[in-house]
């Protein structure tokens, strides 16, 4: 009995560890929710602090406060998404937030019929890492275009890679921007 509460009480510690550390966006959505509007800089300040680095990887830079109002992101670079005909139907970009240290992959369409869409980011001398979505699951921007975003990634002094592909029932669209 002793033994069992000895490992329980070593579970409810490393959980507590571990979502304080890296806590789903949520959860620091739910706190800032709580604090008044003046202080919500102040929110995301903490948020970001109690998650830095790697802690960061494959999450939302919108959610975690390193995309957004109060936070200083930018884009590095823009590229066409063209179909094999050389068709622009859309672009991709490749951003960083200097609020945070990370990159991350934006695709965004410019053309109706969307299906699938992918979005990768690749650090030199690294994995890609990539996320995909089928429509209606991709962030749809109005006129019957849609966006989606990569996870970010932790990259304070590396190049990075952003890469991505679109579908429509006729065409494939591909682009590609890159740091090295």
């Amino acid at each position: 009995m002793v033994q069992h509460r000895r490992l329980l009480s070593v579970a409810i510690l490393t959980a507590t560890f571990i979502f304080t550390m890296c806590a789903p966006a949520t959860g620091a959505l739910a706190m800032a929710a709580s604090i008044s509007q003046n202080d919500r800089h102040t929110a995301r300040a903490f948020h970001t602090n109690s998650c830095t680095g790697s802690c960061l990887n494959g999450s939302n830079p919108y959610d975690t406060g390193c995309a957004g109002s109060g936070a200083s992101y930018y884009v590095v670079l823009t590229g066409p998404m063209k179909d094999p005909g050389g068709n622009s139907g859309g672009y991709i970009q490749l951003w960083y937030s200097n609020t945070c240290g990370t990159n991350w992959t934006r695709v965004v369409t410019q053309v109706g019929g969307t299906t699938f869409m992918s979005a990768t980011l690749t650090p030199q001398g690294g994995s890609p890492h990539s996320l995909v979505c089928f429509v209606p699951g991709c962030t749809a921007i109005g006129g019957g275009n849609f966006q989606m975003l990569s996870g970010q990634y932790y990259l304070p002094t590396t190049f990075a890679r952003s890469s991505g592909s679109f579908n429509t029932a006729s065409d494939v669209y591909n682009g590609i921007v890159s740091q090295y």
